[in-house]
């Protein structure tokens, strides 16, 4: 089970008394500028078992069966019976609803979506429910961390 908030010392609200998501979400970097490193506490998430998006040669997205709650995602691509390589990673407030926006073309990420499948790849996602946007936001960043993924532009200093 991954960490929680509370348990990387992230404050929930600004003041104690009300919710801002400005401070509920977790930042990449502090007020001076430096990379905020208590993400790295975050355990990496427990993926459920991948799902077909979309499938070589064609554009028709396939739905997943993801819930509507919060969590952390990952897209990848593969050419068949090989290993799928992650490309993507992200983080929604509600996973069923960003995964099929992703799936029907009204995302960031769609036309690399499209330009896989034009190779002959099929995509695939993973996904990992949490208990808030704010663990799954913090989650994201651990993941982030650990590789530079190909179609992540914002966020993405990890190592290869």
């Amino acid at each position: 089970m991954a960490k929680t908030c509370a348990d990387v010392d992230w404050p929930t609200t600004k003041d104690g008394s009300k919710n801002d998501d400005r401070f509920t979400i977790p930042q990449v970097t502090n007020e001076d500028g430096t990379r905020d490193m208590r993400y790295n506490l975050f355990e990496k998430p427990n993926f459920c078992k991948s799902e077909q998006l979309t499938t070589s040669g064609s554009n028709e997205y396939e739905a997943t069966s993801a819930p509507h709650a919060p969590g952390v995602y990952q897209i990848s691509t593969t050419d068949g019976p090989g290993r799928p390589t992650t490309k993507y990673t992200g983080m929604s407030g509600d996973l069923s609803t960003r995964i099929d926006q992703h799936g029907r073309g009204e995302s960031n990420i769609s036309e690399q979506m499209n330009e896989a499948s034009g190779q002959g790849m099929n995509t695939r996602v993973q996904y990992s429910e949490t208990d808030s946007r704010a663990e799954a936001r913090g989650q994201e960043m651990f993941l982030l961390d650990q590789h530079n993924f190909d179609w992540n532009d914002r966020n993405n200093g990890g190592r290869d």
